[in-house]
């Protein structure tokens, strides 16, 4: 079990408590803490966005380009990088945050909800040089270019110190951005650096200033075990189309599930296959981004202790006569024999077969304009074969679907699967894992 998990528990050891983590300092109920997060001292980047409270559970992600990484400044931001937490305000006093963060020299948000000035927290500003906006209400000086400041309940508080009093919060869901407030663009991320965030559903009021000083005297992260790694390896589906939340993709149920660290190494718009293109538009190249020729930036660069790989539909979809079934299963062994000589072992890895699609969306979007029942099937049977040759779990993905839903698994787009298509996938390869 990792230093992080074991820090859930609060284990004790030679006759005395381990040390209470930061986020839950002077006795935080764990049940009162929805996420927490530290990029100062983080093993690296991808390990800052998990939920030290609750691996697998509202891990942070990107929308646009990420924030900059440094071990000792923690998420560094500049004009259109921010992290989407998936983690709405509740109504006031059920609802808490506290921010540490340095290097701010102008206007900006350091975090907010979406949807316009709703909720915000600007540590600096010419006028008014220190906002908490909470409905449109508090302007507060002086301003502030680092330090911890919180908002808890209805109060505010800097360094530690009361501050001011906010108003009430309407109580609509809205979803908190980290260097922004604004949902789909960062429309006024400030420009600095955050070394820790953590968010509450209750009012710690009383805890702010022990948590503070814990936040002034941050630990160095251990870093997580090979063993409580996951790459999540595909296409669009692996990336979570089609799923309103990114809590609702198939990987993040998965890791969640498993408690699991999440790598999400989904490509859009790719194949597996490396395969010399003859009759689309890139004639005579090989698919860009392939799954051959990207596995060892977007799988063994993580030395994962788990892989799923959820790789097929584009293949057998892409109007191509280069592209088969034999190549696919050729190049998904050598994936398999590349993943495992790096380490993971095999009975840590899952092949999915491709998701299920409705029957007229074989006619979508050219040049996905190739598959048939018939290809799907040979794709699903080359995945199966594979696993068999292997010695690495097989999720029949596209059977469980078709058994489960089928076409009411599927979006609005007809291709990409709803949140219960993601579900679906989600409990089929769980089946697989558990196997």
């Amino acid at each position: 079990m990792s230093r992080l998990l074991n820090q859930l528990f609060i284990p004790v050891i030679a006759g005395k408590k381990a040390a209470v983590p930061w986020y839950l300092a002077g006795g935080i109920p764990v049940a009162g803490c929805i996420g927490a997060y530290q990029a100062e001292g983080a093993n690296s980047q991808w390990a800052s966005y998990f939920n030290l409270n609750n691996v697998g559970f509202k891990t942070l992600y990107r929308i646009g380009t990420e924030p900059t990484w440094n071990v000792v400044t923690g998420w560094g931001n500049t004009a259109e990088k921010y992290l989407a937490t998936e983690i709405p305000p509740a109504a006031s006093p059920n609802f808490s945050v506290i921010v540490k963060f340095s290097d701010v020299a102008a206007d900006g948000c350091l975090f907010g909800a979406s949807l316009g000035n709703n909720f915000a927290i600007n540590p600096y500003n010419s006028t008014t040089p220190f906002r908490i906006l909470y409905n449109y209400v508090t302007a507060k000086a002086p301003g502030m270019a680092g330090g911890v400041v919180a908002i808890a309940g209805i109060n505010g508080f800097r360094d530690g110190v009361f501050d001011t009093e906010i108003s009430a919060y309407d109580g609509n869901a809205r979803n908190n951005y980290i260097f922004a407030r604004n949902a789909g663009y960062n429309a006024s991320g400030v420009v600095g650096n955050i070394q820790a965030i953590a968010f509450y559903n209750i009012d710690i009021s009383a805890y702010v200033p022990v948590v503070t000083a814990a936040m002034n005297a941050l630990p160095t992260l251990a870093a997580p075990p090979l063993a409580d790694t996951m790459v999540a390896f595909g296409d669009s589906i692996t990336v979570g189309s089609g799923a309103t939340y990114a809590s609702n993709r198939w990987a993040d149920i998965v890791a969640a599930s498993k408690r699991y660290y999440l790598r999400n190494s989904g490509l859009s718009g790719t194949v597996l296959q490396d395969t010399i293109q003859n009759t689309v538009t890139s004639i005579g190249a090989n698919a860009a981004g392939c799954g051959r020729g990207t596995y060892d930036v977007r799988v063994t660069a993580y030395h994962p202790g788990h892989v799923v790989i959820l790789y097929g539909l584009n293949d057998l979809r892409l109007n191509d006569v280069a592209f088969t079934d034999a190549l696919f299963q050729n190049d998904l062994g050598e994936i398999i024999d590349a993943i495992v000589a790096d380490g993971t072992p095999a009975a840590n890895i899952v092949i999915g077969s491709p998701p299920y699609i409705p029957e007229a969306s074989y006619a979508l979007n050219s040049p996905w304009t190739g598959g048939t029942r018939i290809k799907h099937a040979s794709y699903t049977a080359a995945c199966a074969a594979v696993a068999a040759a292997k010695g690495t779990k097989y999720a029949d993905v596209y059977q469980y679907m078709t058994d489960n839903g089928g076409d009411a698994l599927i979006g609005a787009d007809n291709l990409h699967p709803n949140d219960n298509g993601h579900a679906a996938i989600a409990t089929c390869i769980l089946a697989a894992m558990n196997a």
